[in-house]
């Protein structure tokens, strides 16, 4: 099914969408026998037996969403991206 566009919208190409790189902050964590990655930019996890393998899987799970993506969705990704802080603290007992 075809979208709607906004008269004078500009609708990119999908074979030029897939060449856009963007980049997200991942978190990896282990569970029990594996490594969860999850992206702290979207709400996207994968797991794998190794931190190499969990952080392709969620590489792969991200371009998948991003393939699929609205464009709305994919700049409301690049808003939560530019108020993204990550900072470590220290928390005495």
């Amino acid at each position: 099914m075809e979208r709607e566009q906004t008269p004078g919208a500009f609708k990119l190409p999908q074979s030029l969408i897939s060449v856009v790189e963007m980049a997200f902050t991942a978190i990896v964590e282990k569970e029990g026998k594996w490594y969860v990655a999850r992206a702290a930019e979207i709400e996207i996890a994968s797991q794998g037996k190794t931190i190499e393998a969990a952080l392709e899987n969620l590489k792969e799970a991200i371009s998948l969403y991003l393939k699929h993506a609205e464009p709305a969705e994919i700049k409301a990704i690049g808003k939560r991206r530019a108020s993204l802080l990550i900072a470590s603290i220290e928390v005495g007992a």
